[in-house]
């Protein structure tokens, strides 16, 4: 990451005290003043005198500043938090431009669904809609899959699956009747690069003709070798497994009957493994009582091929102040945890869409909420999360400073674990902060004119922790470049 230039040091000063009575300076005769030896004894006198005078001026002086510098040090130590050393602030952040613009639109996107980095980090893939948004339409939207180089922000494939998975949804299922709609989820590489996965849900028109359909297309980068997988949806399921292999879905375990007001498909825990035939082995189990320790700061894992991963992937922090239930308003409110993502086995054969988890925080130094607004909330049952590291803890002290309407912040760590970016969609302010101290590095600056960085918007890093991608739905993606 680029550091700022230090300041150029000033030049320093001296100041010179000269002695005007020097000798030599005699007064003329005639003036009415003695003159000759009869002067020197006196005068060398007062000049020893001045001298003194002078000595001690200089020594009360320095006193004096050493005494301000040691009340000002002080002040310090007292104002600034216990946990900055009064001799070492924090550092000033730097300013990042972004490195390009990519926009998506002006390859025939109407709205974005979702994004998705090459394992190289060489690529970025968009999904979306080419005349409008399908979410909640119920009405036909051809979809797209267009995919750029990371570096030039070219173009470089383009894929077009609608035919190809309502073929399939013919052959497979000619009983089914109505207008189908399909609705994108998500758009994952496989671990070793080589293939693309593209999960897909079908409905028809009208509501309720046929049942709902889940379904997974995979292919090559340029849509070659195409492959379709298509199952009724089950209900009960709180998340989908696919075996890719056998292209069947797996049994999965029944959805955590923990809260209505929040989306939880998976016992809730630190961390994740993948263990034999395809199984999600929950790690360091998560209650709705007492937060466990924070482990020391390591890589959060990749969904998408590690062998195991953390609970911390990009996801959005809130404060809730007022109930949905019944319009109570609690303070200090709330806080929350959320995030959503995909992931794929290290081996490339199953596929779960998606991983979701909602938890309760206790920030250090925050009040703590009332049974009576947990009950309101609906979240007595929630787990407890631990606050991973210092620089979640200041964007958690920050919410409160935000707009009541949102007191969101949306979060995404560096796959080290060592970074945080933290994205403020109301003050539209992006930065980075340092996950051991908590010091913000850089602020990132949005592209100047352009008003499209609100609402629903999505961030990333790339693989290699060297780029961080902001998404909006409407507009397109803009990119960071953040070695340090």
């Amino acid at each position: 990451m680029d550091t700022p230039e230090h300041e150029q040091a000033e030049e320093p000063f001296e100041v010179e005290f000269a002695d005007l009575d020097r000798p030599g300076n005699v007064r003329p005769s005639g003036s009415g003043w003695p003159t000759g030896p009869l002067l020197g004894w006196p005068h060398s006198l007062n000049r020893r005198h001045r001298q003194l005078a002078r000595a001690l001026g200089i020594l009360a002086l320095v006193l004096l500043m050493l005494l301000l510098g040691l009340r000002t040090g002080l002040m310090l130590f007292f104002v600034v938090k216990p946990s900055l050393h009064p001799l070492k602030l924090p550092p000033r952040p730097v300013q990042i431009k972004p490195s390009r613009v990519i926009l998506p639109q002006q390859d025939g996107f109407a709205c974005l669904a979702d994004t998705a980095w090459s394992p190289d980090s060489k690529r970025i893939a968009f999904l979306g809609y080419q005349h409008d948004c399908a979410q909640g339409t119920a009405v036909y939207e051809p979809g797209q899959v267009m995919v750029h180089d990371a570096r030039s922000g070219k173009l470089v494939e383009q894929l077009r699956p609608d035919s190809t998975i309502l073929h399939a949804l013919r052959v497979r299922f000619p009983w089914a009747h109505g207008v189908p709609v399909i609705y994108y989820d998500m758009f994952l590489w496989s671990p070793d690069g080589q293939r693309v996965a593209l999960a897909f849900s079908v409905v028809f028109t009208p509501e309720g003709a046929t049942p709902l359909f889940d379904g997974v297309l995979l292919a090559d980068e340029d849509g070659g070798h195409a492959q379709i997988l298509l199952q009724p949806q089950q209900d009960s399921s709180p998340y989908i497994e696919w075996d890719l292999e056998r292209g069947e879905l797996e049994a999965v375990p029944p959805s955590p009957s923990i809260s209505s007001s929040s989306f939880i498909t998976v016992p809730p825990a630190l961390a994740y493994r993948w263990g034999a035939v395809g199984t999600l082995i929950p790690e360091t189990r998560l209650t709705s009582t007492t937060a466990p320790s924070s482990p020391p700061l390591g890589p959060v894992g990749n969904p998408d091929g590690g062998t195991s991963f953390t609970i911390w992937q990009p996801g959005w922090a809130e404060l809730t102040t007022e109930a949905p239930a019944n319009g109570r308003v609690h303070l200090p409110g709330v806080y929350t945890w959320n995030t959503t993502f995909w992931t794929w086995s290290p081996d490339g054969r199953y596929l779960v869409d998606p991983i979701a988890l909602a938890s309760r925080l206790e920030p250090t130094g925050r009040p703590l909420p009332s049974h009576q607004a947990l009950v309101d909330f609906q979240l007595e049952q929630v787990p407890l999360l631990p606050v991973r590291d210092a620089a979640f803890q200041r964007i958690l002290e920050a919410l409160p400073q935000i707009l009541i309407s949102s007191n969101t912040m949306m979060v995404a760590w560096r796959l080290d674990g060592r970074m945080l970016a933290a994205y403020n969609a109301d003050e539209k302010t992006l930065g980075l902060y340092d996950c051991t101290s908590g010091n913000q590095l850089a602020s990132l600056l949005l592209p100047t004119g352009q008003g499209y960085l609100s609402g629903s918007n999505f961030m990333s890093w790339s693989p290699d922790g060297s780029q961080l991608l902001l998404l909006d739905r409407q507009s397109g993606a803009t990119l960071w470049s953040t070695k340090e």
